[in-house]
């Protein structure tokens, strides 16, 4: 098959997705006012914890400080979530035959007094922030065999989503298996624990060893729902050292090909083929295809991975993947058009840069 066929049934099965999705959005987000997130409770689902690995926290620490994080000043959601859901980075998403590890032992625990609170009975979004969306998933997946009245989710906002993993995980559990042969190892080991917060055991590495991509890429991927993942994405363009074991642009921690929901673990610049993370409307190298369900929305350029779920704005207006028409017509968005015949043109969100991600989204569903 020629490049060019190649890339238009690419393109052509990435616009039916993105088809399926908005449809699929249009049934589910009413035209009326939002009381939280499309008139929909909010549930939380944090990311990463590096503190986990020195605290070892007990399952009543791990709620507290989920409501701790979710409540700080810095974070956006602090005054738009209803529950929130937590879990321990030193504990497994799955364990080793295959069933609930105690990071979904924890959630499903939660979930329970979620559904027995009667919060989602008319629908509730998930906000889910970097490992989170791991997480996210596999609880998606799974609940419904799980729970006896599971929780009616409606769609999921995901930002920075590792969900299809990160190849700095990669890193951190080989400097662990090989920390005592040589002196790179070392530096490996180095490195993790920097990512750990302390010295990186096999016993303490948890949830890093469901982060490497290939094992991420396994949990949770029956797909046994049909709930629609909005993905924000990012690229912090600052070449940091952690980006040369990463494949592809990234946003410091985790890479496009996780955040924007590509099928694979690849080198790409871009939740798009034709639009860069800074605007620019050329081709670029997209998804082969995205996951069953997953819609990159906006991507940012300039923001860290820490920043993009808090209220930090970016340092110029970001830019956009799919269609905002079930946004109640509120993003506007402009084109800067090049002067000259090498110059490109540039699609933005009008005055985002003035603004946090989720509150760009937050308000384009008010």
């Amino acid at each position: 098959m020629s490049f060019g066929l190649a890339r238009e049934n690419r393109e052509n099965t990435m616009k039916k997705m993105l088809l399926a999705g908005v449809l699929a959005l249009t049934t589910l987000l009413p035209i009326t006012a939002f009381a939280q997130v499309a008139g929909y409770n909010v549930i939380a689902i944090h990311g990463f914890g590096m503190e986990d690995y020195t605290v070892n926290p007990s399952y009543e620490e791990i709620v507290d400080a989920g409501k701790k994080h979710w409540d700080s000043p810095d974070q956006f959601w602090s005054d738009h979530y209803e529950a929130h859901m937590s879990w321990g980075s030193q504990h497994r998403i799955e364990n080793e035959e295959g069933g609930l590890g105690q990071i979904m032992k924890d959630v499903y625990k939660q979930a329970e007094e979620i559904s027995a609170s009667h919060l989602c009975d008319a629908g509730c979004v998930i906000v889910s922030n970097s490992t989170g969306d791991l997480v996210t998933r596999y609880f998606l997946d799974t609940q419904n065999d799980v729970m006896k009245n599971p929780l009616n989710i409606v769609a999921t906002l995901d930002f920075v989503g590792a969900g299809g993993g990160t190849e700095l995980a990669d890193l951190a559990v080989s400097a662990v298996n090989n920390q005592e042969e040589e002196i790179s190892s070392w530096l490996l080991t180095f490195i993790a624990g920097s990512v750990t917060g302390g010295t990186p055991t096999p016993e303490n590495i948890g949830v890093l060893y469901d982060l490497q991509p290939t094992v991420a890429r396994t949990l949770g991927t029956n797909f046994n729902n049909a709930v629609p993942r909005l993905r924000f994405s990012s690229d912090n363009g600052n070449g940091d050292i952690q980006g040369i074991y990463m494949l592809g642009n990234n946003d410091g921690v985790v890479p496009a090909h996780s955040s924007c929901g590509s099928v694979r673990n690849e080198a790409i610049d871009s939740c798009s083929d034709v639009l860069s993370y800074d605007g620019e409307m050329d081709d670029t190298r997209g998804p082969y295809a995205l996951m069953n369900n997953h819609f990159p929305i906006i991507m940012a350029y300039g923001l860290e991975h820490l920043e993009v779920n808090k209220k930090v704005a970016p340092e110029q207006d970001m830019t956009y993947v799919n269609s905002f028409a079930w946004f109640n017509d509120k993003i506007k968005t402009h084109v800067d058009e090049g002067f000259w015949w090498w110059s490109s043109d540039y699609l933005y969100i009008t005055g985002s840069a003035d603004k946090s991600v989720p509150q760009v989204l937050f308000e384009s569903v008010q």
